[in-house]
């Protein structure tokens, strides 16, 4: 599908896209947090902040924490800002990213009083967390230049939006690459300024286009069931999310840190670390693996359908026969998030979970494979070294890299 006129005229003129339209028009910073349902940007109430509001007079809070509007802050920012084209404008944000920035707030006279350092390259995890509040701060001041980006959790529904409508986007920044990932929106946006100059759209209209014109037109069909899974995947909890997992309804739907190489329909082991310590419980993958360039875990996965089972800990693996031998174990779990497991592990740890009263017939399966003793298939290239390759070798097959890495996708589904 490429981009039509036609159709988006339609859509510009209809009352759902004048209503899209008008929802990014003539924005005040003050209210856009709550008017898009942004988080808030929280510093503990310390006694720099406590200082520097009695110096200027302005109440301090009845609260543990002083909240900033970070899109009031960077649209401040963004009217001090001096530059003419989206080159310059491309160059100040990425010089920007690497400067100290800090928040504030203002005080009866309106002027801003900065506070704590809210971003550098040593403090690099909150600007991408707050990805969304910054750059909506940027657009409400200069919208011919920036748009705000909104598919924070969701790069993967951006991709297909840019692979659909022919707007090619700058690769992915690898996850260690924190300069890079800072600096990546000024290139994504500088995508976004070249689509919206071909198509001549207006800033608000490249917004609307995005976040409802492009996501609906592109959505895929959603089928009443999963496919079979083809793999499971070991999710890692941590302690703030303890309370969370403990109450979710069986529709929830949530973004985990996973494996790029989940499908939709994987099985996904949720484990919480210390001071639990076990597994939790099942849930499905609803959508591939993908990267997210500004997420703190990079690699993400949409999960559902989660099932609360009884708990496996991770001193009882380590203490049957057959877990405690594996890899995994050994490693007492460091790094295993999103690490891909056996299916006679996920077999084994379902047998003791029976073996606690857990109905295992609710949980869902994996297909046995019968491969050769030592042989463990976790990704395509395992699958040509250790099935293609050696077949190969007794076999007159032509040599192709593209048919080897589609007989290995072949066999993984199997």
């Amino acid at each position: 599908m490429e981009f039509s006129p036609y159709i988006w005229e339609l859509y510009k003129n209809s009352p759902e896209g004048q209503a899209a339209i008008s929802e990014y028009e003539n924005l005040n910073p003050a209210e856009v947090e709550e008017k898009f349902g942004l988080n808030k940007l929280n510093f503990k109430l310390n006694d720099e902040i406590v200082a520097a509001l009695k110096k200027n007079n302005i109440a301090i809070p009845n609260t543990d924490y002083f909240e900033f509007n970070l899109v009031e802050v960077f649209s401040f920012f963004a009217d001090d800002a001096d530059f003419a084209d989206i080159e310059e404008f491309t160059a100040d944000y990425q010089q920007m990213v690497q400067e100290d920035i800090y928040v504030g707030t203002w005080d009866r006279e309106g002027t801003f009083i900065p506070m704590v350092p809210f971003s550098n390259e040593n403090n690099w995890s909150d600007w991408l967390d707050y990805i969304e509040n910054v750059t909506f701060g940027l657009y409400c001041t200069r919208p011919e230049f920036y748009i705000p980006y909104r598919f924070y959790g969701r790069f993967n529904i951006l991709q297909r939006i840019c692979d659909t409508f022919d707007m090619p986007i700058p690769d992915i920044p690898i996850k260690r690459d924190k300069t890079a990932r800072h600096q990546y929106y000024a290139d994504l946006n500088y995508a976004f300024y070249e689509f919206r100059q071909r198509h001549n759209l207006s800033p608000a209209e490249m917004c609307a286009f995005l976040y409802d014109f492009s996501v609906k037109a592109t959505e895929p069909e959603q089928s009443k069931q999963l496919p079979e899974p083809l793999k499971a995947w070991l999710l890692i909890a941590h302690p703030l999310g303890f309370d969370m997992l403990d109450q979710v309804p069986a529709d929830t739907r949530k973004l985990w840190s996973g494996n790029v190489n989940s499908r939709p329909g994987d099985i996904c082991v949720m484990y919480c670390k210390g001071p639990r310590s076990y597994i939790h419980s099942i849930w499905r993958a609803e959508t591939e693996g993908f990267n997210d360039p500004f997420s703190y875990y990079h690699n993400s996965v949409n999960i559902c359908s989660p099932i609360l089972t009884k708990h496996v800990s991770f001193r009882e693996m380590k203490a049957h026969p057959e877990l405690s031998q594996t890899g995994l174990i050994r490693s007492k779990l460091q790094g295993a998030s999103g690490k891909a497991l056996s299916v006679e592990f996920y077999e084994t740890i379902l047998q003791m979970m029976e073996e606690k009263g857990q109905d295992i017939s609710i949980l869902p399966r994996l297909k046995q494979r019968n491969l050769p003793d030592g042989v463990s298939l976790t990704n395509e290239r395992d699958v040509e070294e250790n099935l293609l390759e050696p077949l190969l070798k007794h076999r007159s097959f032509p040599s192709s890299k593209t048919g080897h890495t589609i007989l290995a996708r072949s066999l993984l589904s199997l």
